[in-house]
């Protein structure tokens, strides 16, 4: 019986021991993974196993008649079973008989399949064969060998240096690269420890990186410096990944690349960028001192020309002074030119969004481009596109100086016939209002060649109009710059000796017509007389201040600088200190802070600042400090004067000149349109007492600068998203300060007081709101 006949057949032999075994044994032969043949001593097969017959291809008939070793040789070799071999294999195979001796080899059989064979000698003389299809085995070694062989060429050809490492940090592998890279040969740098290559600064961090390798963590990009064979250090980029291999230990791989070019590249970019920044710092500083010290001179020559032109003159006399007047104003736009031009350039340009009325900003151009329309024998009109909203929220003072520069040009280059304003709506470019202010004149006209330069600073029409018609050829640019930075755009149309058509578009949002008539309804008269101190160490400007503040009847005691005005405020009752900030012995900003220490009613009065400089960081400066408000010279008498109301008791709505010193209203409203009236009374003490909280921390830090600058940052941050305006300002100067390892301390008992006022001011917008 062999392994050929049906199992069912098998199976139902008679019962019987020697059956049953003879049975569970040819069934197991049967399901064998290997194939099986055994041979007697005389070579014939005695058993074969099916798994046998299906690896080599054979016939089960001939199988079942218990061939020879020499039949199923013969068969082979006439199946073809030895074609891929070589004549000597086949020769031996025709030539050799059964031999029962031990021996393993492998052969490849046509089909492809690997077989392992392997001859045991059985004691009779027989022998066992096993056949072992090991095809996937040797394919995986194949692939493997290729893999490694692949790798190894690539590490070793590579320029990025190639290191195999175990967990315990010995280098078991490290590429050629080495030598070229670090000038190491692989050998010696494998045997090298890390704290010997590694610049001992970045050592810790290299070391803490490669420790926190995990299967959650398989990989760590680490950039440091590694020590050349001759003394020198290089920088590289390494990236460490985590390796494992069926059946092997955890490995570390780490491919480093030299970016010490890249590095050297980067310090130079940051050296100039620290280079720029010093720079665009000199510039703001020179802009802050040439305003300063153009603007204080300029504003007592007009603030004397005012009071005088409020004498009894006759009509000779007031010529002059309209003359001086005019000749004054319009150096100040020059110089205003200037300096707005290089504060543009210096990216210090900074824009208002406040709420006012459409009609008072052309009534008042009206008002103020007239006169000279009038003396040129023009006429100046103005119109509004009914459908326009009455009032719209931006930045209306540099609306009025674009579009002063446009119409004085306009003016300055009509001879005959007029010169219109026209305010109508824009195409939309987004979802904000867009309009169009357009100034049309009919004068000398522009050509197409000097309309492409016509935004360009130093420009004008030609070199003969520089002669005829006065000015420095900077209005057009700011104005293009202006409305840039409001994200509108501006354009000129014209026929040469027919006029021209200038316009700008830019985006306003809807406003509040309440806030704006409270811009706009202010009436000098309705203050009641103040006791005034005015700390101000220039006579001229003393003496202007003085004069136009006792005009309207208040009392005005002066100090010429700082510490004069802190003693006078120590010893007696003030209603407003009007400070200016540029002063000797004690400048305005220490002096507001040491008011504000002052016990009782002395420390909460009133102090608005008064400066030349025009950038918007001394205002934030001043603010900071514990100013109440702050206004640029040459001062705008209505504008100081209505910052003075509140000290006399005065009702008035709140708008932004005032409310906006604490709070930044358009952040707060926009908090509570989206909140409920509960919910955001709630979030806003909520946030006042995180301030708090915040506040009584940082007075513990004051000799850990780092820990307060944090704090600082922190407070800085929240107050700023939620609108608390002061607050902010405070913390950014104590962030400033603490950083450069400056005295915290004024500023720190600063914050307090600002806090309580902020959370009064908080409380009265609350309720105006709900109103």
């Amino acid at each position: 019986m062999t392994a050929t006949e049906p199992a069912a057949r098998r199976l139902a032999l008679p019962e019987g021991s020697v059956q049953d075994k003879t049975a569970v044994l040819e069934i197991t032969l049967d399901h064998m993974d290997q194939g099986l043949m055994m041979f007697d001593e005389h070579g014939t097969v005695q058993v074969c196993n099916r798994r046998a017959i299906e690896l080599l291809d054979l016939p089960a008939e001939l199988m079942t008649a218990k061939p020879t070793f020499a039949a199923v040789r013969e068969y082979q070799l006439r199946s073809g079973e030895f074609d891929n071999e070589t004549e000597a294999f086949r020769s031996w195979v025709r030539t050799s008989g059964f031999e029962g001796k031990h021996q393993v080899y492998e052969r490849i059989r046509p089909n492809g399949t690997v077989l392992e064979i392997r001859t045991v000698p059985l004691p009779d003389g027989g022998a066992v064969r096993t056949y072992t299809d090991i095809t996937a085995r040797r394919a995986a070694e194949r692939a493997g060998a290729q893999s490694e062989r692949r790798y190894r060429l690539l590490a070793e050809n590579a320029s990025d240096l190639v290191i195999l490492r175990d967990r315990a940090g010995e280098r078991i592998y490290v590429s050629p690269s080495c030598k070229t890279m670090l000038g190491y040969e692989p050998d010696e740098f494998a045997t090298i420890p890390n704290r010997e290559l590694i610049h001992p600064d970045d050592y810790p961090n290299v070391e803490e990186k490669l420790g926190r390798l995990s299967r959650v963590q398989p990989r760590t990009v680490t950039v440091y410096r590694v020590r050349h064979r001759d003394g020198h250090y290089i920088w590289v980029e390494a990236v460490a990944k985590l390796a494992k291999s069926e059946g092997a230990d955890e490995h570390v791989l780490v491919t480093a690349r030299d970016v010490t070019e890249r590095q050297m590249q980067a310090a130079e970019l940051q050296a100039e960028k620290n280079r720029a920044e010093e720079a665009s710092k000199a510039k703001g500083d020179f802009l802050a001192v040439m305003s300063h010290e153009i603007r204080t001179p300029i504003t007592g020559m007009l603030g004397m020309v005012d009071l005088l032109a409020a004498e009894n003159l006759d009509a000779r006399k007031r010529s002059y002074v309209e003359a001086i007047t005019s000749s004054g104003r319009h150096l100040l736009a020059i110089i205003s030119n200037v300096l707005d031009f290089s504060r543009i350039e210096a990216g210090k340009l900074e824009l208002e969004r406040v709420d006012f009325s459409l009609a008072s900003l052309l009534d008042d151009l009206h008002l103020l481009m007239s006169p000279e329309a009038t003396e040129r024998g023009l006429d100046l009109s103005f119109e509004i596109q009914p459908s326009l909203p009455q009032t719209v929220r931006g930045d209306p003072t540099r609306i009025r100086q674009v579009l002063i520069n446009l119409v004085s040009n306009a003016l300055k280059f009509t001879q005959r016939g007029s010169v219109s304003v026209t305010l109508s709506s824009a195409p939309s470019r987004g979802p904000e209002t867009w309009l169009r202010f357009n100034v049309a004149d009919t004068g000398i006209g522009i050509s197409e060649p000097t309309r492409e330069k016509m935004f360009l600073a130093f420009v004008q029409a030609d070199s003969t109009t520089t002669r005829r018609y006065a000015g420095t050829g900077l209005g057009l640019a700011i104005s293009k710059q202006l409305v840039e930075a409001m994200n509108g755009a501006i354009g000129v149309d014209s026929v040469p000796g027919q006029g021209s058509s200038f316009w700008f578009d830019v985006p306003l949002e809807p406003g509040d017509p309440t806030v704006a008539a409270a811009r706009a309804g202010f009436d000098r008269g309705s203050i009641h007389p103040l006791r005034v101190l005015l700390a101000e160490d220039v006579e001229l400007n003393r003496d202007v201040i003085c004069a136009m503040l006792r005009r309207h009847g208040h009392e005005v005691a002066v100090a010429v600088n700082g510490a004069e005005a802190l003693e006078q405020v120590e010893r007696c009752r003030f209603d407003v200190v009007l400070m200016d900030v540029h002063m000797p012995v004690m400048d305005g900003i220490q002096a507001t802070r040491r008011i504000r220490n002052l016990p009782g009613e002395a420390g909460k009065v009133r102090v608005v600042g008064l400066t030349a400089d025009v950038l918007a960081t001394e205002h934030e400066r001043c603010l900071s400090a514990g100013m109440d408000a702050c206004f640029t010279k040459p001062i705008d008498w209505d504008q100081l004067l209505h910052a003075l109301a509140p000290a006399a008791g005065e009702t008035q709505s709140r708008d932004t000149s005032v409310a906006d010193t604490l709070l930044d209203l358009k952040t707060i409203r926009k908090f509570k349109a989206q909140l409920p009236s509960e919910e955001f009374q709630a979030f806003l003490k909520g946030a006042l007492d995180d301030a708090e909280q915040v506040i009584r921390r940082m007075q513990t830090l004051l000799d850990r600068p780092v820990e307060l600058a944090g704090e600082a940052h922190a407070l800085k941050g929240s107050s700023g998203l939620l609108g608390l305006k002061a607050i902010r300002a405070l913390a950014a100067e104590i962030e400033t300060t603490a950083r450069n390892g400056g005295e915290a301390s004024d500023l720190i008992d600063r914050l307090p007081p600002a806090l309580m006022t902020t959370r009064a001011e908080a409380c009265s917008l609350f309720r105006e709101l709900e109103q």
